[in-house]
């Protein structure tokens, strides 16, 4: 979606993207805070009749004193005393503890047990925090405590717990209006100039046409075929004697085939066992080991956002809803794009909605939420969708039949790619870890992918794909 890590970029992801012509520190100047500024619009919360006892959107999280907005909230008092605790200055609830002997303990405990347990909230006060998590679906239930507390949920600031300050060149905040498919658009038009021409830049790419006849010329240095799904990797003979890898692919309904020195596989790990049956088994089962994140990504266009600017809100929590997160989208303005200014304009809302089942291990709630994305009809994510924004936005007047002009759904069951926790997955030392085993070379294949590396961001998936074809390179396989 977007240039984002909490890590610094290695020298090789900054490099590509500066010579993609892509300025990141700029990120800024684009954001179009218009409708916030000239409206005065806050985060909300929605507090849910089911958890709560009553439907209620309270505005001016994180900007009102937490007294004064849980005062507002539909709470038992138990559950507000407990919260307003929570988010103000905790004692050390693990008092007489060591730092080394707090970190482990908090590792060894999920976020919703320490809450529970250990800060000792009422169980009234527990659904505010289900939808804790966000997009690696490690929810309350599943994401370690110390995790959380790195994270700077609430509940920690008494145990004087030190943690490195996370470097970060404000890149976060860098976003295409198409996400990063401009960032692989201006790949092709550095690697197949003829096919999107013309020399591309950030403030151009979004809106340059491409000629896609001329993405695979056989005279080409660079072939780029499309629609070409793999069905079989393998190689010529003996791994360690082959001399070329045969790829079969269906184009057309046609199954068709390629011989090729080497290949880099950059699909899904779970995707390679079947595609490479000839990989050892250790290697196999490593890369069968992850279970990835289901993410659902829904777009509303709205005729109007006038229930937004009369509820005072931008942006809503809905820690117990379908979608948990709903964000007016006012929309970006590199690449010659404008922002939305006013309230009877369109506008985009962006909700987000990680499937989950709480109290189950999180690989097995990625697996059951990854079958429920998949079962899911269109018509049924219109109902939620639907029901949904009516119960938030209907007191500011919001109407679904006349304000929805369109909704996309953009649903991955097998959406970012998995992360390891102190929880779920074993302490092994790196190089025992299954991503590692997984993306081991072989013969005249690596792998280059987010998987490879465990981690579900861009500057991930540049830096795998360069440690592959480096694996090539120093082997001298690359002749």
């Amino acid at each position: 979606m977007g240039i984002a890590t909490p890590y610094p970029y290695s020298y090789c992801a900054k490099a590509l993207i500066k010579d993609l012509g892509i300025e990141v520190q700029r990120g800024p100047q684009f954001h179009n805070r218009v409708i916030e500024e000239k409206y005065g619009l806050q985060n909300g919360i929605f507090f849910d009749k089911e958890h709560f006892g009553e439907d209620r959107l309270v505005a001016g999280a994180g900007r009102l004193p937490w007294k004064a907005f849980f005062e507002k909230a539909p709470l038992s008092d138990s559950a507000r005393k407990d919260l307003i605790r929570l988010h103000g200055k905790n004692p050390d609830y693990l008092a007489g503890l060591s730092q080394e002997a707090k970190r482990k303990q908090l590792a060894s405990m999920s976020y919703q047990d320490y809450l529970l347990k250990v800060a000792n909230i009422s169980p009234d006060a527990l659904p505010f925090f289900q939808g804790e998590g966000g997009r690696n679906n490690k929810r309350v239930d599943t994401m370690p405590a110390l995790e959380a507390a790195q994270h700077s949920a609430v509940g920690f600031n008494g145990l004087g717990l030190k943690f490195e300050e996370s470097f970060n060149e404000g890149s976060f905040l860098f976003h295409f209006p198409d996400g990063n498919a401009s960032v692989a658009r201006l790949l092709v038009a550095k690697l197949v100039p003829s096919a999107i021409p013309g020399n591309q830049s950030m403030n151009t790419i979004v809106q340059a046409p491409v000629a896609y006849d001329q993405l695979d010329k056989p005279e080409a240095a660079v072939r780029i075929r499309l629609s070409s799904c793999v069905v079989r990797v393998q190689h010529e003979g003996a791994q360690d004697s082959a001399r070329a890898v045969k790829i079969a692919y269906i184009h057309d309904g046609t199954l068709s085939g390629v011989r090729a020195r080497h290949c880099i596989l950059a699909c899904y790990n779970g995707f390679i066992p079947d595609l490479m049956p000839e990989l050892p088994e250790r290697q196999r089962e490593a890369l069968a080991y992850p279970a990835k994140v289901p993410m659902m990504y829904t777009n509303v266009l709205l005729r109007r956002w006038t229930a937004f600017e009369k509820l005072g809100v931008s942006a809503i929590s809905a820690p117990c809803m379908y979608h948990t997160e709903c964000m007016l989208d006012p929309g970006t303005t590199v690449g010659g794009y404008n922002g939305v200014t006013a309230s009877e304009e369109p506008i985009l809302l962006h909700l987000m909605r990680n499937p989950n089942k709480p109290g189950l291990p999180r690989k097995e709630q990625n697996r059951l939420g990854q079958q429920e994305l998949l079962s899911t009809t269109f018509e049924q994510f219109e109902l939620e969708i639907r029901r949904q924004l009516q119960r938030m936005l209907g007191p500011g007047g919001f109407d679904p039949a006349q304000d929805i002009a369109a909704i996309t759904v953009n649903r991955w069951p097998y959406g970012y790619a998995y992360t390891y926790d102190t929880l779920a997955d074993p302490d092994v030392p790196p190089e025992q870890r299954p991503h590692i085993i997984g993306r081991q070379r072989f013969g005249r294949v690596t792998i280059a992918n987010a998987d490879a590396g465990a981690a579900a961001f861009t500057n991930q998936a540049i830096d795998e794909a360069h440690r592959a074809v480096q694996e090539l390179l120093v082997s001298g396989g690359l002749t």
